[in-house]
């Protein structure tokens, strides 16, 4: 339990390319039902969407049919992140929104009721790496999505995540696992 515990320890060092392959192989060898999941997580490219989202109201139409929307700010009433997706899984997705990357889980999905993120906002339960205005290039979204490809395994494994990440170089390491509790199947 220990070398898990050490390995759950480095998902914080961003700069270790290796550490949530290492992780499903250990979770592996372990029989843990989490391992395929952990691998999937690990190995889903990052996908760099176009453009900027953006915030937008519905101002004709309803949300299912013939729906006309316009941008606007984030504060203004009726406003809803217009998201770009980055990666998805079965469980789980990760987009771009307005505000910087933000990890999901599927409502109505088994894990839904098991993970719990220290973040939840109207739209469910999620986890956001907030970009600054000086990180919205390929390599601050990369690093933001990593992020939170991180906090979405160390979620699995049941490790506590910090409320918000911010994406600025270093202090993108305030990303902390703490209080991370091992379930008894992965002793």
């Amino acid at each position: 339990m220990d070398d898990l515990r050490k390995v759950m320890g480095g998902l914080t060092d961003l700069d270790d390319t290796s550490v949530c392959q290492v992780l499903a192989d250990l979770l592996e060898e372990r029989a843990d039902p989490r391992a395929g999941d952990v691998r999937h997580l690990a190995t889903v490219p990052c996908i760099i969407p176009e453009g900027k989202p953006q915030w937008r109201r519905l101002v004709a139409g309803d949300y299912l049919e013939r729906a006309h929307w316009e941008a606007c700010d984030s504060g203004d009433e009726g406003a809803v992140p217009y998201a770009l997706p980055m990666a998805c899984g079965s469980w789980w997705f990760i987009e771009l929104d307005p505000d910087g990357v933000r990890g999901q889980v599927h409502n109505g999905t088994a894990w839904h009721n098991h993970i719990h993120f220290a973040v939840y906002d109207d739209y469910g339960f999620a986890l956001v790496a907030n970009l600054s205005a000086g990180n919205w290039n390929h390599e601050g979204m990369a690093r933001a999505f990593e992020v939170v490809r991180r906090a979405l395994i160390g979620a699995l494994l049941d490790a506590r995540i910090d409320r918000s990440l911010e994406v600025d170089g270093a202090s993108a390491r305030k990303m902390e696992l703490r209080h991370v509790q091992i379930p008894a199947n992965a002793a």
